[in-house]
Order: structure tokens, then C-alpha cells, then sequence
């Protein structure tokens, strides 16, 4: 059954559900004294409730929090506490980012004087690596996240945008049109390539489910869950329709949250596990 079906079937089980409700309560309040209702009052009453519920079953699987970019968001990082968004030519937007009893923001600064289109972090949050249209990567030290420092460009084939596996085993490359490969890394003087999956368009991915599947962004239909499990056998098992361009993800792991760029619609932000559960129902 899919996606649309089973969401039809739950919003017609809540609607009678609603409808049986408000019969239920109509027939107490008639019993008991109240005015009586005559049959199309209780049908506007039965409609306005069915609408209600249907609105509430669309809107249930809905990012827990976007807010708007200063140029459209082509890229997005997440540290522990900061987010870096690639706008294109208005540079890099620093975020820094709050979660105690709900997720805030408050503009730290811009990276500008680059064109930038991808952005991601060194492993000890340290070091932000930003892609520019041409290619090169420009490094900034970014300790100091308030005022961030160029150290050095390197060119594109020394860096990709590639995620590792948990174990170290296999790398995933996002070839945004022609999809993503797939690479046994084990042997450090080796990168075999092993898989390529083509169904559809990747321009970003993140590992999820102990690196069993993968969220990628596929620019123009939201973002997909792949069964990755069998790397011969990648295919699609979930889909979250967005508008827009969706071009970039990212996980902040402790948080458990899905940060998501969203073309001119800014950054979208997904509780992860609920994210994916209603990908797979």
C-alpha cells in the first residue's frame, strides 16, 4: 500500500471516528433536555469536524521548525551548537543554534566573497570546508565561530562530499544527476567502487538506522529513504514530498534532529526518527 493510501485510510478512520463522536454527543445533549438538532446541523457539524481532522492528519508529519535564509539555502552543517548554510553568492550564514525547551536561532555572521554551493565540517567541528561554483574549497578555522578565518584553498579533487560509514568500511558520493556511488574503502591504498544507484538524483545524503539506509536530497522531489543494506540492491522505500529545491541535509546526531536545505524556502528542521517512521507507513 502506499504512502498516500495509508495516510487516506488513517484520515478516513479519524474522520468516522469524529463523526460517530460528535453523533454520540448530539444524542446525549437530545436526552437530556438540550435543543434538538435537526439533521443538516448535524451534518455541518459532521463536515466542519471532518475537515478539521483531515487538516490535522496533513499537517502531522510537518518540520518542527523553518525559518527563512538570507539568499536561498543551497547546502547546510550542523555542529553542537551552530549551523552554516551555503547561499550562493551571499556566502556562507552562521546560525548559532539553541535546544533547551524549543529549538532557536540568532544570526552570528556571514562568510561572504564566496559563491558558495556546499558546505561541511572536519570531524572535531574545527575546520569549515566550503565549496565555491568553480569547485576549489576554501578551509576556514572556525573555533571562534563569531569571527571565521580563511586558512587555505585546496582544489576539488583533493576533497568530496562523500560520507563515511560508521565503520570506516564504505564511503557514499553524491553525483547529484547521476545519483551515488558506492566505495569499499577498507584497503587505504585502494578505493574500489562496488555500487552505483542511479533511480534517482542525489545531491546530499546522511546515514541513519546504523548505516542500513540513507535520507538523500533530491533536489526536486524532497527527500528520499533508500534501503541500503544490500548495496546491490539499493532502492527507494520512502519519500517526503517538499516544495522548493531540496538540496542539502545534515544530522546533528545528540539531537537527534534533520536540518534541511530548502532552496528559496530556507532551512527546514525534522525530528529524525519521526521523519523517517512516517517515510515508511
Amino acid at each position: 500500500m502506499t504512502n498516500l493510501n495509508k495516510r487516506a485510510e488513517k484520515s478516513l478512520k479519524i474522520i468516522l471516528g469524529i463523526l460517530t463522536l460528535s453523533l454520540f454527543l448530539a444524542g446525549c445533549g437530545n436526552s437530556s433536555g438540550g435543543s434538538e438538532k435537526t439533521d443538516n446541523q448535524l451534518a455541518t457539524e459532521g463536515k466542519a469536524l471532518s475537515k478539521q481532522a483531515l487538516n490535522d492528519t496533513k499537517n502531522r508529519d510537518e518540520a518542527i521548525k523553518d525559518f527563512p535564509t538570507k539568499a536561498p539555502a543551497e547546502d547546510v552543517a550542523t555542529s553542537n551548537n551552530a549551523l552554516f548554510i551555503a547561499e550562493g553568492d551571499n556566502g556562507v550564514e552562521i546560525l548559532k543554534i539553541g535546544f533547551n525547551d524549543k529549538i532557536e536561532h540568532e544570526y552570528i555572521t556571514t562568510i561572504s566573497g564566496i559563491n558558495a554551493s556546499f558546505v561541511a565540517l572536519s570531524s572535531d567541528q574545527t575546520k569549515l570546508f566550503v565549496q565555491n561554483k568553480e569547485g576549489f574549497v576554501n578551509i576556514f578555522n572556525i573555533k571562534n565561530i563569531k569571527s571565521p578565518q580563511k586558512e587555505r584553498i585546496i582544489a576539488k579533487q583533493a576533497f568530496d562530499k562523500s560520507i563515511l560509514s560508521k565503520d570506516k568500511n564504505y564511503k557514499y558520493i553524491p553525483k547529484e544527476k547521476q545519483g551515488m556511488e558506492i566505495y569499499d574503502v577498507r584497503d587505504p591504498l585502494y578505493k574500489r567502487k562496488i555500487a552505483v544507484y542511479s533511480d534517482s538524483e542525489v545531491y546530499s545524503l546522511v546515514l541513519v538506522d546504523h548505516d542500513t539506509k540513507a535520507l538523500t536530497a533530491t533536489k526536486t522531489d524532497g527527500i528520499n529513504l533508500l534501503d541500503i543494506a544490500d548495496h546491490k540492491k539499493i532502492h527507494k522505500i520512502g519519500n517526503y514530498p517538499l516544495s522548493g529545491k531540496t538540496l542539502g541535509l545534515s544530522v546533528n546526531d545528540k539531537k537527534g534532529l534533520l536540518f534541511v536545505a530548502n532552496g528559496d524556502k530556507g532551512v527546514k528542521i525534522f525530528n529524525l526518527n519521526i521523519l523517517i517512521d512516517s517515510m515508511l507507513q
